[in-house]
């Protein structure tokens, strides 16, 4: 299997970002051909307080179950061979080539 460069691997990197990002998902951390990226939306802890309060906190059960699933983190990584990983599962067998 053929290497690609770190400059490559950054490149292909740089795209499946931005694709992501479009997509809504915001970066947290990159590094030369790994990225962090938080899919989802944050919770709205001061909504649910008012609700909770206004339900005599019938909503806690709402709101933990929506606090603790709403946000995630998810890893992308290039490897040598310009393959994409998705947290640590092999995404793409077919090596990522970066846009001409």
């Amino acid at each position: 299997m053929d290497q690609v460069s770190l400059d490559q691997r950054r490149e292909i990197l740089m795209q499946v970002v931005a694709h992501e990002v479009s997509r809504g998902a915001r970066l947290e951390s990159q590094m030369d051909a790994m990225a962090v990226l938080v899919v989802g939306k944050p919770t709205n802890h001061i909504l649910h307080l008012l609700i909770t309060l206004f339900t005599c906190g019938l909503w806690v059960f709402v709101w933990l179950g929506m606090a603790t699933s709403q946000e995630r983190r998810v890893t992308f990584m290039i490897d040598a061979a310009g393959r994409l990983h998705v947290d640590g599962r092999l995404a793409a067998q077919q090596p990522i080539r970066p846009a001409a």
